[in-house]
C-alpha cells in the first residue's frame, strides 16, 4: 500500500471496526497500515471479504495477508483455455466459455479475432489477458468491503 491508500485503508479498517464490534485506536491503525505494506489495497479488501466471511474475531495483520486469495491460478487456467480455443474454434467462429469473466476480458482486449491473430509476444498477450481477467475478478469482489460503514475514522 501507498499513503495515497490510506482513506480507503481507513475505510476498511472501519468495516472490521463495526463487524467486530471492536474500537480501533489510532496507533492500532499505524501498525496494520505499516505492517501491510507489502499488500496492494486490493488484495487487502479482498483478503478482508474472505476473513469477514471465515472468522468471528478481528483479524491480526498475518490473517489478512494468508487470506490474501490467490486467482493468479485462476487467471492463468483461463488464458490457457481461451489460447487452445484460437486453434480448436478459430479466429472467425464464435468460441463458447465457460467463464463470462473470459469473454468479457477478450472483448475489452479487442474482441476475439484481435485475440486470435494478434502478433504480440505471447506473454504480453498473457500478462494483459491476466491483468483485465484479476480486475474484472476483483470488480465485483470490492463490493464486500467499503460499503456501509456506520462511522468514519479519521485519516
Amino acid at each position: 500500500m501507498k499513503k495515497t491508500d490510506k482513506p480507503e485503508f481507513l475505510s476498511i479498517m472501519t468495516v472490521l471496526s463495526e463487524i467486530y464490534d471492536t474500537e480501533v485506536s489510532d496507533a492500532k491503525i499505524e501498525i496494520y497500515f505499516e505492517a501491510l505494506k507489502g499488500t496492494s489495497i486490493e488484495q487487502l479488501k479482498l483478503a478482508t471479504a474472505e476473513h469477514v466471511k471465515t472468522s468471528k474475531f478481528f483479524p491480526k495483520p498475518a490473517e489478512l495477508i494468508e487470506a490474501e486469495p490467490d486467482h493468479d491460478l485462476d487467471a492463468l487456467r483461463e488464458y490457457q483455455e481461451a489460447r487452445k480455443m484460437c486453434s480448436s474454434v478459430g479466429s472467425y467462429r464464435r468460441p463458447k466459455f465457460d467463464n463470462p469473466r473470459t469473454e468479457k476480458t477478450i472483448k475489452l482486449m479487442g474482441g476475439w479475432f484481435y485475440f486470435c491473430i494478434t502478433e504480440q509476444p505471447e506473454h504480453w498477450i498473457q500478462k494483459e489477458f491476466m491483468r483485465i481477467f484479476l480486475s474484472l475478478q476483483h470488480e465485483d469482489e470490492r463490493l464486500a468491503i467499503g460499503a456501509g460503514a456506520k462511522k468514519q475514522l479519521k485519516p
